[in-house]
This record gives C-alpha cells, structure tokens and sequence, in this order.
C-alpha cells in the first residue's frame, strides 16, 4: 500500500482534529467510478468548502491519499469533529469494490482506529447522516470480519 500525501491548497485554514475526541471511523465511496483526489478536491472546493472534505481517499488500485489528514472533516454532517473519513474511489450502488482497494481500506482503519484513545466503532456515512453512502454494493459485513476479527 502506498500512502502519498499530495499537499492539497485548501481555500481557508483547516483546524486540527483533537484525536482523543474521535469515536467513529466513518467510510464513504466516492459515487463516481473514476476520479482522482484532485477531482474530489475541486468538486468539494466547487460546493464552496475549503477543499477535500474527507481526512483520506482510496484509489480503486489500493493507493491512499492523504486530504485533510489529522485535521477536523468535512464528511458527515454532525460528526465531523469526532470522526475521521475515509472515501473510497468508486460507485458502490453499481460496481464491486477491487481486493487492492479493500485491503487498502482494512488496513489504514485498522491503522487509524488504534490512534484514537476513544474509537468505537467504524460507521458507514448512511448511519450518520440521510444518505445511501457507501453504497449497497459496499462490502460491509466482510469489512468488519476483516477488522475485528482476531
């Protein structure tokens, strides 16, 4: 897995994440079957944020980027301060998620979930806030056999 932190410009200064207050790990799919974090950046600048509303992203060939990183998200409404985001590149209502990318994923939440002193649980985005995300396609019962399972 390679982890890639592309300096993204934000449009306004990012405030830090406290990770002691973080309790969800929340996971997301792009919606699109094709795009790059560049592309997500500039969509979330066009909708008037400051940039990249998730703290990584996922490319379908396993690769991870880092957008806000340790700073507070712009993902779900509500939680954004006690979470962390992670999307992944994709359409999850209409295509299957590659192995590269889900190993990916297993292990920076895995990875992630151990920085935060107060971690509870990994959410999808439509547990949170009214929406279909991550997907109905989303591997989500073999995601979390494939986190928890010791």
């Amino acid at each position: 897995m390679v982890v890639r932190n592309v300096n993204l410009k934000f449009n306004s200064i990012l405030e830090p994440l406290d990770l002691n207050e973080v309790k969800y790990i929340v996971v997301h799919h792009a919606e699109a079957s094709k795009a790059s974090v560049d592309d997500i950046h500039r969509w979330h600048i066009d909708n008037g944020w400051a940039g990249i509303g998730y703290n990584e992203y996922i490319r379908k060939d396993g690769s991870v980027y880092i957008g806000r990183g340790d700073n507070i998200g712009a993902n779900c409404k509500g939680f954004n301060a006690i979470s962390y985001g992670i999307c992944c590149e994709g359409d999850y209502s209409k295509e299957e998620m590659p192995s590269a990318q889900f190993d990916a994923l297993v292990e920076k939440i895995k990875y992630n979930k151990n920085r935060f002193p107060n971690f509870e649980d990994v959410k999808k985005h439509s547990e949170l806030n009214n929406t279909a995300c991550p997907g109905s396609k989303f591997p989500w019962a073999l995601l979390l056999d494939s986190i928890f399972a010791e």
